[in-house]
């Protein structure tokens, strides 16, 4: 038997923030994701508008293929986009681990069999550990390719600290897909509950829940605002509108605008109610 005197103690074991913040520096994002604006809809704006795969993964209640989906996309971050991961690391990003190892495993392997089925990926096998290559993110099953950035190619960003500061484990499913709509729509964004079905695929009742609990965690404000209407009696209509603040806050485009903030302070957080 070997004699510890005079050895160096066992160190305590990484936690699972810990673990977590260290793939996300491994992945040397500065900042955000972009994620393709056809995730969260597709055909553009107005009439030829319509729900990306974002709908269906929230009408199947699948929180835990969404989240691999978005951690996936977070870690690979360049050619070939692809992301090697032992199933445990899995198991810890997606908040598993108060699940037996077997059935841990076992769920984020049909996770992402479902992503696969869905064609927002494919996967193979590099030993012990999967690996995961992203398609396009409409769902068509076209291979990734890198976002242009221009005009034909719009995305959005979901800033790193979703995983730094926890969110990925605190927000639930109507929270996260709320939080995605937010993010595609401008900073300051008009889009009462009941319009979340028809443009993207979002029941009233699950946005009106993800909004609330964005703002219970101080993520959304939310204020009435009067916009012109020749054909109201007034000239004047009242419409609900609401901004991310705090971890997901969007930067504004003009420096005016955040004097502008400034001065009036944050914006006071009023009941879901359609405007009138």
């Amino acid at each position: 038997m070997h004699d510890d005197n005079g050895f160096e103690p066992d160190e305590q074991p990484a936690s699972r923030e810990e673990i977590v913040a260290a793939y996300v520096r491994r992945s040397k994002r500065k900042k955000n994701v972009a994620i393709r604006k056809a995730f969260v809809q597709q055909g553009g704006r107005g009439r030829l508008a319509r729900p990306g795969p974002l709908a269906k993964l929230v009408r199947n209640s699948d929180h835990t293929a969404l989240n691999a989906y978005v951690f996936a996309r977070m870690l690979g971050s360049s050619d070939p986009w692809d992301v090697q991961l032992d199933s445990g690391v899995w198991v810890l990003a997606l908040n598993l681990q108060d699940k037996t190892p077997t059935a841990a495993k076992g769920l984020v392997s049909k996770a992402l069999r479902r992503l696969e089925d869905d064609k927002l990926i494919t996967r193979s096998r590099a030993g012990r550990k999967s690996v995961v290559y992203p398609l396009h993110e409409s769902g068509n099953g076209d291979p990734y390719t890198e976002i242009s950035g221009e005009g034909d190619d719009p995305y959005l960003q979901l800033p790193l600290t979703y995983w730094t500061h926890d969110w990925h484990r605190k927000l639930t499913l109507p929270a996260l897909a709320m939080l995605l709509i937010a993010l595609d729509g401008k900073r300051e964004f008009w889009l009462p509950a009941e319009d979340a079905a028809k443009w993207y695929g979002i029941s009233a009742s699950t946005a009106n829940r993800g909004y609330g609990e964005l703002e219970a965690h101080g993520l959304l404000a939310s204020r009435y605002r009067k916009v012109r209407n020749d054909l109201s009696a007034d000239g004047l209509d009242r419409r609900l509108m609401r901004r991310l603040i705090g971890d997901f806050a969007k930067p504004a485009k003009k420096p005016e605008l955040e004097k502008v903030a400034a001065a009036e302070g944050d914006l006071p957080t009023v009941p879901h109610l359609r405007a009138v």
